[in-house]
């Protein structure tokens, strides 16, 4: 059986004010980070391209020109599109790797039924690459998760190779739809992987319950505390001694401020799934 691919993933709040912003430099970034993993040269050069698709639909997309040099050149991907994927030549000739930002805004039904839009809400940003490249690079690709975690305030953070349609394992096994979860990203911590980074406001409502960083440490998982309060987890040194042992730990300890569920196993084809299944954090609530 091939090995699955490694997921970088990431929960981020925008908005129509800042999504350019946050795309151009998550974009310009992954370049930087595909030629830092092949050690290649060349830095930015080359053709760049961003695909967009403006609807769920994405067989309706578009092509729009990347200059990792100039900000302003993400300008005609326009405000609100649904996902942009990042289309390189360069990126191509490194090592193989896809990035892409998928907004989520916050919706309101009124009463008459019509749903309104909200300029801000919330955009997964993930990257998508070979096993052997993480097996190879683990803090390489570790230190970019700590870096952009904090520069776009995010919430959640995970490196693992089971997300699937952008929802965690623990979203898949607990039934929660992005839709729902993300929107709650700031209160709940939507699941828990190998590598997985937790927002100030999770690791205050940790405290609350009486699990301290320290007890992260007690129990064999490296910490990394970042500068606006965020801590990032290691559950083992490596992706593949992150065994069910290592995997019951984590999430005996992040239990308490999981989104509220039971995680219930799914039909045939999950089974790679890690998730500890049979757990009950229904009873979770923010107060």
């Amino acid at each position: 059986m091939s090995e699955r691919p490694i997921e970088l993933h990431l929960s981020a709040p925008v908005s129509d004010s800042n999504f350019t912003q946050v795309l151009h430099d998550f974009m310009s970034s992954c370049i930087d980070l595909s030629v830092r993993l092949s050690e290649g040269s060349g830095g930015k050069t080359g053709r760049h391209e961003l695909e967009v698709a403006d609807r769920i639909d994405e067989y309706d997309t578009r092509t729009v020109g990347f200059d990792p040099a100039d900000p302003a050149s993400v300008l005609a991907v326009g405000p609100a599109p649904y996902s942009v994927s990042l289309v390189s030549s360069t990126v191509r000739a490194h090592t193989p790797l896809d990035a892409r930002i998928v907004r989520q805004p916050h919706a309101t039904v009124g009463s008459d039924g019509s749903v309104a839009l909200s300029p801000s809400g919330w955009a997964t940003l993930q990257v998508t690459t070979a096993r052997r490249v993480l097996d190879e690079n683990p803090d390489v690709v570790i230190d970019f998760l700590k870096e952009k975690f904090q520069v776009y305030g995010c919430s959640f953070g995970c490196i693992t190779d089971d997300i699937s349609s952008f929802r965690t394992a623990f979203e898949l096994a607990t039934k929660w739809k992005t839709s729902r979860s993300l929107p709650l990203s700031a209160e709940f911590l939507r699941g828990y992987a190998w590598v997985t980074a937790i927002g100030k406001s999770h690791v205050d409502r940790l405290l609350a319950h009486g699990v301290s960083i320290e007890e992260f440490e007690k129990n064999s998982i490296e910490t990394s505390l970042l500068e606006d309060g965020s801590v990032v987890l290691r559950a083992a040194q490596s992706l593949a001694d992150y065994d069910t042992h290592a995997m019951d730990q984590l999430e005996r300890l992040l239990h308490s401020v999981l989104l509220p569920g039971l995680t219930r196993p799914l039909f045939k084809g999950y089974e790679h799934l890690r998730v500890v299944y049979g757990r009950d954090t229904s009873s979770n609530s923010v107060a």
